[in-house]
């Protein structure tokens, strides 16, 4: 494997902490979601363009990217995956994409994909299946019948792995090309565009859960599984109406549970929030399991009034703000949507990469999240991307986080980098 080393019009909420970006543009700006054709870019598109420095160097195909000391960024070729293609293949890589939804599946030992949208190209939502394993993509699900044995083309969906009930989770996303934000598709304000079902992957085919499902139609809602708590946690995303703030939990093959909501949320139930108890209503927002401190972390998003950043922590089935003094201000990460985060097991940390800032796409740093501190690394080589897949690959042959796709101001990218 040879490597390049590089280093919608929508309701506001009563509480909005640290707004920014959306909040500094005008009243026109903020509340419109510019619309995209097939046949190119909507109107709002001002990012300038961003150039990435690479060196070159190589390993062996299979052989995991170079030492964790390193703790570097490097672009994945699969240029020797295949001579030629063979049963399963039906390309050496997916086409360019943003909004895919990425998933190390533990069951069958490899990273999951599915979905996304190619937004400039014809700005189509992609419904193929993919896997990632010793560096290399292989199509899979081939001949899965869309909406029968695999969802139906989506991007914006949210994936884990449940590993209570030993399979990949997928919940919602989009359908249909809706509008834009900053370089990222969203669904805009359609209600039929918003996917209400949940699949699981079984290692060959999608098999449906249930359609609708109890949290409704929704995009962007962020999954991931709490292993100290044993289930799946479901947070926020946005309907054709409203940006959520409820909390799910779904493990165990039992039904979707709600635990949290706001009086006025997109599904009301379980426990009434706070702006204390619970985070705000949002979208756009990341999370993972970050298992050095046995919990999960969520960080930013969007409300329709600004970006945010704030982070918060969920453990025993309730929420608390990380409020220190190392986990707030300048001391994390700014106003962010859009961005994606990953638990690092062998570096022991989760990792958070590029994303919106209302005004552009962060570039030349990432940041590290544990024992409730942030921390910043600049460096050059870091992927410069909004709205990418991320996900810690624990294959034997692999070890590493792993980034795919994600769209730059100028397009959608179907770059793979791994963090080493």
């Amino acid at each position: 494997m040879a490597v390049q080393v590089s280093d919608h019009p929508l309701s506001v909420p009563e509480h909005v902490p640290h707004a920014g970006g959306f909040a500094s543009r005008s009243e026109g700006q903020r509340r419109t979601l510019h619309r995209r054709t097939r046949t190119g870019w909507g109107a709002y598109l001002g990012l300038s363009a961003l150039v990435a420095l690479v060196v070159y160097t190589a390993v062996p195909v299979g052989q995991a990217a170079p030492g964790y000391s390193q703790e570097a960024f490097v672009t994945v070729s699969t240029g020797s995956c295949a001579t030629s293609p063979g049963t399963g293949w039906s390309s050496l890589t997916p086409p360019s994409r943003s909004g895919v939804s990425l998933a190390y599946d533990a069951a069958h030992g490899y990273l999951l994909a599915f979905g996304g949208i190619t937004d400039i190209a014809g700005a189509t939502p992609d419904g193929d299946t993919w896997e990632f394993k010793g560096g290399c993509w292989t199509q899979v699900c081939t001949s899965c019948v869309s909406g029968t044995s695999e969802p139906s083309a989506r991007y914006n969906a949210g994936i884990t792995y449940d590993t209570a009930d030993g399979y990949v989770l997928l919940y919602g996303g989009c359908s249909t090309l809706g509008a834009v934000i900053g370089s990222s598709v969203v669904c805009g304000k359609t209600s039929s565009y918003y996917d209400s079902d949940a699949w699981e992957w079984t290692g060959s085919q999608w098999t449906q859960l249930c359609s609708p499902c109890s949290p409704g139609g929704r995009e962007y809602s962020v999954l991931s599984y709490d292993s100290s708590d044993g289930y799946v946690v479901l947070f926020g995303g946005d309907t054709a109406s409203a940006y959520c703030g409820d909390t799910w939990k779904y493990g165990g093959a039992g039904p979707w549970t709600e635990l949290y909501s706001t009086s006025s949320d997109c599904v009301t139930g379980g426990t009434t929030c706070t702006s204390t108890t619970c985070p705000a209503v949002r979208t756009y927002a990341v999370m993972s399991y970050e298992a050095q401190d046995s919990e999960v972390v969520l960080f930013g998003g969007a409300n329709g009034v600004g970006e945010l950043q704030d982070t918060w922590l969920f453990k025993a089935g309730a929420w608390t703000e990380c409020t220190g003094s190392t986990c707030t201000g300048t001391n994390e990460p700014g106003v962010t949507a859009f961005a994606t985060m990953a638990y690092d097991p062998p570096h022991t940390f989760t990792l958070l990469v590029g994303g919106y800032s209302g005004t552009a796409i962060y570039s030349g740093f990432y940041w590290t999240f544990v024992g409730s501190t942030w921390t910043k690394t600049t460096t050059a080589n870091v992927p410069a991307v909004q709205s990418a897949g991320m996900a810690y690959d624990g294959s034997a042959s692999d070890g590493y986080v792993v980034l795919f796709g994600g769209a730059t101001s100028q397009a959608d990218q179907g770059t793979t980098w791994a963090f080493a």
